[in-house]
């Protein structure tokens, strides 16, 4: 996005407003481990399995997958 900034393609508050919403996600990405941590846990707990047991069975291999800021064209 600075890029578009720096060929006057999108303004000083859409850059900041992005900056802000990135700052703000990057922030949630703890608390959402946590939450990802007690929900694992308690589906281990359902299923009669230790959590590092389930680990195998989960979509991705329990993993968030990561994408790059500034392509967000390749998010899933």
């Amino acid at each position: 996005m600075k890029d578009q900034f720096d060929a006057g393609v999108v303004t000083e508050l859409d850059l900041l407003q992005a900056d802000i919403l990135l700052t703000s996600t990057q922030a949630s990405i703890p608390n959402l481990k946590g939450v990802l941590f007690i929900y694992r846990n308690a589906l281990a707990v359902l299923l009669g399995m230790l959590p590092r047991k389930i680990e195998p069975l989960l979509p991705g291999n329990g993993k968030i997958s990561r994408i790059s800021a500034d392509s967000p064209e390749e998010a899933p």
